[in-house]
C-alpha cells in the first residue's frame, strides 16, 4: 500500500491568513507607537522571524520573540524607551496565531476521506504537538491519519526517522504540502 505524508499548516488548513493579520496588526501598532513604516516593519519582521525558525521552531513562541526583538531593536535605533504596555499588546497579537481557529482548506476533508480508503495517510507537521493535535481535532481531520508526527523544525533527520519507523519505500511514498523537499520522494 502506498503512503501519503501530508503537511498540516497551509496544506490542510489556512495558517497564513492568521499570520498575515498578526503581522499587519503588529506593523500598525509600531507605526502608531514609533512612527515606522508598516511595509518596512512587515518586511523586517519576515526576515527576523525566518532567522528564528531554526532556534525556536514554528509557533507562537517564535512569532512573539521575533516581534518583541524587532520592537526592542527599533526602540534602540530611534532612542525611544520600550514600553511594557506595548510589549503586552505585541504578545497579545502574537498569541492570535495559535488561539484563533484556522479554516480548513476547501475540500480537505473530502480528499482525506477518499484517500484514506486506499492509502496510508501520515501527517508530518511543524509546531507544538498539543496545538497541532487540537487543530486537527477541531477540524475533524485527525481521524484520517494512521500516524501523526510533530516537530519544532522539519528536517531530513526527522523525515528519515518517519520513513524508517513506518518502513516506507520512496517509490511508493508521496509528500503533499509545502514541507521539506527530499529528492528521493515523489512531491506534490
Amino acid at each position: 500500500m502506498s503512503t501519503i505524508i501530508f503537511d498540516g499548516d497551509d496544506t490542510l488548513w489556512e495558517l497564513q491568513p492568521l499570520d498575515d493579520r498578526a503581522m499587519d496588526a503588529f506593523s500598525l501598532l509600531l507605526q502608531k507607537e514609533l512612527g515606522t513604516s508598516p511595509e518596512k516593519t512587515r518586511q523586517e519582521l519576515i526576515q527576523i522571524d525566518a532567522s528564528h525558525v531554526e532556534k525556536f521552531g514554528f509557533g507562537e513562541l517564535r512569532f512573539r520573540h521575533s516581534m518583541l526583538s524587532l520592537y526592542e531593536r527599533l526602540c534602540l535605533e530611534l532612542k525611544q524607551p520600550a514600553i511594557a504596555d506595548v510589549k503586552t499588546q505585541i504578545s497579545n497579537i502574537a498569541v492570535t496565531v495559535s488561539t484563533v481557529a484556522p479554516k480548513p482548506m476547501d475540500g480537505a476533508r473530502d480528499v482525506l476521506a477518499e484517500l484514506c480508503l486506499r492509502r496510508r495517510l501520515l501527517l508530518y507537521s511543524g509546531g507544538a504537538k498539543e496545538l497541532q493535535v487540537q487543530k486537527l481535532q477541531n477540524l475533524g481531520l485527525d481521524i484520517f491519519f494512521r500516524h501523526m508526527y510533530f516537530c519544532g523544525t522539519k528536517n531530513v533527520a526527522n523525515l528519515e526517522r518517519i520513513v524508517s519507523e513506518n518502513r516506507l519505500l520512496p517509490r511508493t511514498t508521496w509528500m503533499v504540502g509545502n514541507s521539506l523537499r527530499c529528492s528521493s520522494f515523489n512531491l506534490i
